[in-house]
């Protein structure tokens, strides 16, 4: 096992930048999934805008209520009644909104003969929007107790006010949280795409890279071990790193996300990062037959790592992606391996049907496999043909 020994010496010069590549997997996975929880929980909360009002109808029933409900919903802030403070107010923000009540508005209100309300807003505020609909909602529903009802001005105020000042307790419900928590596990496994095509492949790319060499080669072929043997144990050392790689990657998932990967999920998570990381060997297997000097392998593989994972979806969610982005990315794996692997963190049960774009997204992946494979070979056969 001469040539399977060697492969491990080799891997040991890149064990560095392997182990950097898991730690920003591991960080960046973490920091989202901290977010995710911190956002799981949706909430609301009214929020009130800075407003000025002037009374001009103090002494009417309806206008002091209009008033009272305005500053329950709002801040009203007092300012100087003049037109340049007004504007003063208005251009630095201290208000958003100034509405001023004409004098016998109320009268004219229930007479039916109703004067306009005057109001100065900032342009294009959407706070004066949420103040009109305030001050619409109030004036229609006294409207309402006027013509329905027999009570006096006060009563209707006080019904008004109870009116708009009930709630309603309402549960929000979150669907994301009925599955098993593998939403955080799929930001995890999604980050493993930069991992696998930077640390992963240029560490195998490396290795091919020793054995490729005119001369090593040549010596191999003179060697007592045939060329057959030499190959197995090539291919042998490549497919045992890969998979103390991803023991050791599952061992981390474990640890984060323990009820996630005891789970089917887990189960689905593996067959999808372990189809990725053929992928990432067929890749690797390309690079190592097209260039001949490791210099080159470390930028092409950060800028491949990089590139994927920003228009592939594992940087930037596709969600927040323009669409020709989106276009592009599905020619690349890692789109589909992130496709993947966001379904399998939302499933909530595991069936035939919820698993059917799963399988076609990881055949996907071993079509890309195959296609760089086959790349991969022709570069061979060329070089053979230069050599002879």
């Amino acid at each position: 096992m001469l040539v399977y020994n060697t492969i491990f010496k080799v891997m040991k010069r890149h064990l560095t930048q392997i182990i950097v590549a898991l730690v920003i997997v591991i960080f960046f996975s973490t920091v989202m999934s901290a977010n995710y929880n911190s956002t799981s929980k949706p909430s609301f909360t009214e929020s009130k805008v800075d407003i000025a009002v002037i009374n001009n109808d103090s002494n009417s029933i309806l206008s002091k209520g209009l008033v009272d409900f305005l500053g329950e919903k709002n801040n009203i802030v007092d300012i100087k009644q003049d037109e340049e403070s007004i504007q003063d107010a208005l251009y630095f923000r201290t208000i958003t909104y100034v509405l001023t009540i004409p004098e016998d508005f109320s009268a004219s209100y229930i007479n039916g003969t109703a004067i306009s309300l005057e109001k100065a807003t900032i342009e294009d505020s959407f706070d004066s929007v949420d103040v009109d609909l305030s001050i619409d909602k109030y004036l229609n529903l006294y409207k309402l107790y006027m013509d329905t009802t027999n009570l006096s001005e006060e009563e209707i105020v006080i019904n008004i006010s109870k009116d708009l000042n009930s709630t309603v307790a309402a549960n929000i419900l979150n669907v994301e949280q009925q599955g098993s928590g593998g939403q955080n596990a799929s930001y995890f496994f999604n980050y493993l795409n930069y991992a696998i095509l930077s640390g992963f492949t240029v560490c195998i790319a490396s290795i091919l890279l020793v054995f490729n060499k005119f001369d090593l080669k040549r010596r191999n072929i003179c060697s007592p071990i045939n060329l057959t043997k030499i190959n197995v144990q090539l291919f042998l050392g490549i497919l045992t790193f890969g998979v103390v790689s991803l023991v050791f990657v599952f061992i981390i998932a474990f640890v984060l996300f323990p009820s996630t990967m005891s789970s089917g999920k887990g189960a689905i998570f593996a067959l999808n990062t372990f189809i990725f990381m053929i992928v990432g060997m067929s890749f690797a297997f390309l690079l190592g037959q097209i260039f001949s000097k490791s210099d080159a392998l470390d930028p092409i593989a950060t800028v491949v790592s990089l590139g994927t994972s920003f228009i592939g979806g594992c940087f930037i969610p596709i969600e927040f992606l323009g669409d020709s982005v989106v276009k592009i990315s599905k020619f690349l794996p890692t789109y589909w391996f992130v496709s993947s692997n966001t379904r399998i963190g939302l499933l909530n049960e595991i069936t035939f049907s919820s698993l059917t774009p799963i399988f076609k997204n990881m055949f996907v992946l071993l079509a890309f496999a195959a296609a760089l494979f086959a790349v991969a070979l022709v570069v061979v056969k060329q070089k053979r043909q230069a050599e002879n």
